[in-house]
């Protein structure tokens, strides 16, 4: 029997993998399995470079460099390829999960403030899919970078209601709506799709969300192609 074509082609933008230092492992594999259990096709990459800390997970304490790309492999099984805005042609829409990793690697806003620019090959996918029309999802600090690298299109955003991204959501101009968490915010102009988690360790919260947010994207994106 054939192996039915997937449905739609969604790339997920990673950082690496750790909360404190790349992108959120839960977020990642909840992401993963859900458009897994869609039909989807999840291309994930991250850019082929050194992150720009590690940080020991229990400890807090500073460890050796590691390559991005290589770290953000392991919560998808060995399936990442290099960050490249050449993707957007391959991709219908775009996810890019939390992770203070986002915040430093793909845009160095945790350490060099809102004018350090956002990783070239980054702003070049999400200005692409954006241009193109494009549903990109984000939650938590992705929802930063996302506001980061389209700074002039003036998005409508969640922003949570005690967010510690909020200060930097609003600092970027956008309209940021302080909606509890877990919840939906989809700008139909944009077509984008943002969320804020619980900040505490509720995976059951975070899996809930991840899957409100695939559900919407996966509609939003049948909605498109007239399905």
């Amino acid at each position: 029997m054939d192996t039915p074509k997937p449905l739609y082609r969604v790339g997920m933008l990673l950082s690496g993998c750790g909360l404190l230092d790349g992108s959120d492992p839960t977020q990642a594999v909840l992401i993963q399995v859900g458009l897994d259990e869609a039909d989807a096709e999840l291309i994930a990459c991250a850019p082929d470079q050194d992150q720009h800390d590690v940080v020991h997970p229990l400890r807090a304490e500073p460890l050796p460099s590691r390559n991005a790309l290589a770290e953000a492999a392991r919560p998808v099984r060995g399936l990442c390829v290099p960050l490249d805005a050449g993707l957007a042609g391959r991709l219908d829409a775009l996810v890019v999960p939390g992770g203070l990793g986002v915040l430093k690697t793909l845009w160095g806003v945790a350490h060099a403030g809102l004018e350090a620019p956002v990783e070239a090959a980054a702003a070049g996918l999400i200005s692409a899919l954006h241009q193109a029309g494009k549903p990109i999802a984000a939650i938590d600090e992705g929802v930063v970078l996302l506001a980061g690298a389209l700074r002039q299109a003036r998005l409508e955003l969640a922003g949570g209601t005690a967010s510690p991204l909020l200060d930097t959501l609003r600092a970027l101009d956008h309209d940021v709506r302080e909606l509890g968490e877990n919840q939906l915010c989809w700008d139909a102009k944009n077509r984008t799709l943002t969320a804020m988690t619980t900040r505490d360790l509720d995976v059951r919260a975070v899996a809930g969300t991840t899957q409100n947010v695939l559900n919407r994207l996966l509609a939003e994106l049948d909605s498109i192609h007239g399905e």
